[in-house]
């Protein structure tokens, strides 16, 4: 069944937009909504708009249940009581729709901490801690349906000036692929990718659907599609990332490996191939390469590639730090004797890298490594520390474009994860994020740094030996810009390069569509 009927519905970002459409949706449908909205700006200022009131009222008006609350998604705290005020009030919790967020616009190096941390916080902070303030009720009664909101400026095309926005929506879509498996068979968890007309469209939006001899979707012409992914029916979807304008539907399809390669080849070679594999994001060969040539065996290298011209600074936990630093020096590679300090702020990274430069001259290669803490299996990530990596990341990258700009010198940013546990779906969530990161900062316009994004799945030498290999390949062939948007994967036995997401599967109506022709929809459209 479609219908939500006697479900309680928890809407956050409800008081505008696609949350108060979805909200309304729902209780037309006979869901008890709690409509969950701080009042804030676009930008996501205080302000006295007690925007959920407005759509309780409407809700009620139409003779629909619904309750308004003030909560503050950013707040751990703030959303553990929400949840426990839903269970004390109702004595359940069956819906969560997360359409809380804000908008800043700007290229990394215009970017402010606050705007950094405002629009991460809002966004992917929200989603985990509401997830995770939700999760124990669901479980606690017959189960539950989330629906995440994620973006096509962090998953398809995206301006170089939307950096932290589509950073915080691609690790959400991430969230959502990679952390549905730990809440089945009781939680579905689905993300949808919308185009409407909202205080949040981007101006692109609004050009591209001016240029096609259109506007953009009323919110109220997508809330369907949430509704009948939060209904019983829809809870055997899970895990999928779906794309909405109104009346178009797609599938958004996870990365996938593009090129993977034996450890112990010659690693320039393969570096070259998964660049031309990164480019054309499509699929050359599958298993472990079995086109490159049996003769090219262990030691070989590509005479043209001047590594010893090299300097390189390392970012990481001191024992992995002195492991990377042997790997770089064993080839003969400068690597800066100064430790990074990971807790560095945008102010204090950009000062501490400017203090560097002048104490040891111009670096070429930054390899800024960062890990999450460990965590029992199945538990789900904390906003907290995943915040913080991102962070890092965004601090050091940003201290080295704004130098390198200035000095009008290339440099590379490699931005690893360290994958702490197997069933961690942690490291997938910052890496995801940290491609399309690494994407925009590459395509900024007169940007002098190439980054890029790996995911090291474990530590041994030959994966540090790979990692190696790919800072060399993207400095001094300059693979960056190719690579920019595929993640690298590197591990032991195996390396290789997975593609950015993908639109592959769509569907397409005439007129608006309702619960039941979504869901008959959608079970082809995803398989």
């Amino acid at each position: 069944m479609t219908d939500v009927r006697g479900c309680v519905a928890l809407v956050t970002g409800g008081g505008g937009g696609i949350g108060r459409a979805v909200a309304r949706r729902l209780a037309a449908r006979g869901a008890i909504v709690v409509v969950n909205d701080l009042g804030t700006d676009r930008g996501g200022s205080a302000s006295s708009d007690l925007t959920a009131v407005h759509t309780v009222e409407q809700i009620r008006a139409a003779g629909g249940l619904a309750a308004s609350d003030l909560s503050s998604v950013v707040d751990p705290g703030q959303c553990d009581a929400l949840v426990r005020k839903v269970m004390t009030e109702y004595g359940r919790l069956d819906i969560l729709v997360n359409t809380a967020g804000t908008v800043r616009r700007g290229l990394l190096t215009e970017c402010t901490v606050d705007d950094w941390d405002s629009l991460l916080r809002v966004h992917l902070g929200g989603h985990l801690n509401m997830i995770r303030s939700s999760v124990p009720a669901m479980r606690a009664g017959k189960g539950g349906r989330i629906v995440n909101v994620t973006s096509g400026s962090g998953l398809l095309h995206t301006p170089p000036a939307s950096v932290a926005y589509a950073t915080a929506k691609r690790a959400i879509a991430a969230l959502t692929w990679y952390l549905s498996p730990q809440l089945r068979p009781e939680i579905s968890l689905n993300a949808v990718s919308p185009i409407a007309n909202t205080r949040t469209s981007s101006p692109t939006a609004r050009r591209f659907a001016s240029e096609a001899g259109g506007e953009l979707a009323d919110p109220g012409e997508l809330a369907p599609l949430f509704s009948a992914l939060s209904s019983p029916e829809g809870a055997r979807i899970t895990g999928s990332v779906v794309f909405c304008n109104g009346r178009e539907l797609s599938k958004i399809r996870p990365s996938r490996y593009l090129e993977i390669f034996r450890s112990g080849v010659q690693a320039e070679l393969m570096w070259a191939i998964c660049a031309q594999a990164g480019r054309a994001n499509r699929s050359i060969a599958g298993g472990f390469t079995p086109r490159v040539p049996r003769e090219i065996g262990p030691g070989a290298r590509d005479p043209g590639v001047r590594e010893r011209d090299l300097r390189v600074a390392i970012l990481s936990e001191e024992t992995l730090s002195l492991r990377m630093c042997d790997a770089f020096k064993s080839r003969g590679i400068t690597v800066i004797d100064e430790k990074l300090s990971a807790a560095a702020s945008f102010a204090a990274a950009a000062e501490d890298f400017a203090r560097l430069v002048a104490k040891h001259g111009a670096v070429d290669v930054i390899v800024l490594m960062t890990s999450s803490p460990k965590r029992p299996a199945g538990e789900i990530p904390d906003a907290s520390s995943i915040l913080k990596q991102l962070a890092v990341h965004a601090s050091w990258t940003r201290a080295a474009q704004l130098i390198s700009d200035r000095l009008l010198r290339q440099c590379t940013v490699l931005n690893v994860v360290v994958r702490t546990g197997d069933n961690d779906c942690g490291h997938e969530i910052v890496s995801q994020a940290l491609a399309v990161f690494a994407e925009l900062v590459t395509a900024s316009p007169d940007s002098k740094v190439r980054a890029y994004s790996a995911c090291l799945l474990d530590v041994g030498q030959q994966s540090l030996e790979a990692l190696v290999s790919a800072c060399v390949m993207a400095h001094v062939r300059d693979l960056g810009g190719d690579l920019a948007g595929n993640q690298l994967v590197l591990c032991e036995q195996w390396s290789g390069c997975v593609s950015k997401p993908e639109l592959v599967s769509t569907a397409t109506s005439d007129a608006l569509w309702d619960e039941e022709k979504i869901l008959n929809v959608l079970a082809p459209l995803l398989q």
